[in-house]
């Protein structure tokens, strides 16, 4: 039980998910090569993820998967947390084609970045709800923590395991399973994969063919361990589907 479980499974997906672009085909799945064996990666456990962060009854989880994934490459690169704005993506990037809390993709967040560069969550804090544009130039200090963005081609697991021993990398997943909703631990696989919630991949663990992918998600630390979500190797949920990272 947790604090999802009053809700009916359609309640729960209408308040929660938010990926507005889906991908209901199933993609030709290229897996796990030989090369991406006997890795394990933690990038929280190196310092360079932020805490858990808690979206609310909003759909605005790929404003936080794009926002998180930039507070990760910032660290990497000046060893400096910076949480950005996922409030500023919420409120101004709809001319890019996000709908604020009606969802959003993380593609279009970095676009929308490149084009506007971004304030700090500090500056321009996190509401819950969708309000008009309030980005100030000329009283907040403006970032640009990305040059550009990579796709990874859709269903591509191997690529997927590759960059996430680089970096933390935004992907999309299905999380409209009632096993999902009221996950609390272990190694995930019950699901299907038509997109709809993107969350921060962080983590791989692959020793003799078998281990899990770690995530973080953005319902809060009351959900799953700790905010955190493991999934079993492959396109479990359509994990290899949609990655992208800057």
């Amino acid at each position: 039980m947790n604090k999802f479980a009053d809700l009916t499974n359609e309640e729960f997906v209408s308040m929660y998910l938010g990926l507005a672009v889906g991908n209901a085909a199933e993609p030709k799945t290229i897996p796990i090569s030989e090369q991406n064996d006997n890795v394990f990666v933690n990038w929280t456990s190196k310092g360079v993820v932020g805490q858990v962060l808690n979206q609310g009854q909003c759909g605005s989880c790929w404003s936080f998967s794009a926002a998180e994934s930039l507070t990760s490459f910032t660290a990497l690169k000046n060893g400096t947390i910076i949480y950005y704005s996922e409030q500023e993506l919420v409120d101004c990037s709809g001319s890019f084609g996000n709908e604020g809390c009606n969802g959003g993709v993380v593609q279009w967040a970095y676009d929308y970045v490149l084009k506007n560069s971004i304030e700090s969550s500090e500056d321009y804090p996190y509401k819950g709800f969708q309000s008009r544009c309030k980005k100030d130039a000329t009283q907040y200090k403006q970032y640009m923590p990305l040059t550009s963005y990579v796709e990874i081609d859709s269903g591509d697991c191997n690529h997927l395991a590759q960059a996430i021993q680089q970096q933390p990398v935004s992907i999309a997943i299905d999380a409209s399973g009632l096993a999902f909703q009221l996950y609390k631990t272990g190694i995930y696989s019950n699901c299907k994969t038509s997109l709809n919630h993107a969350i921060l991949l962080t983590g791989y663990s692959s020793q003799n063919g078998s281990g899990y992918w770690l995530a973080l998600n953005s319902w809060g630390n009351g959900w799953g361990e700790s905010g955190y979500i493991q999934f079993a190797l492959g396109n479990t949920c359509g994990i290899c589907q949609q990655a992208t990272y800057p």
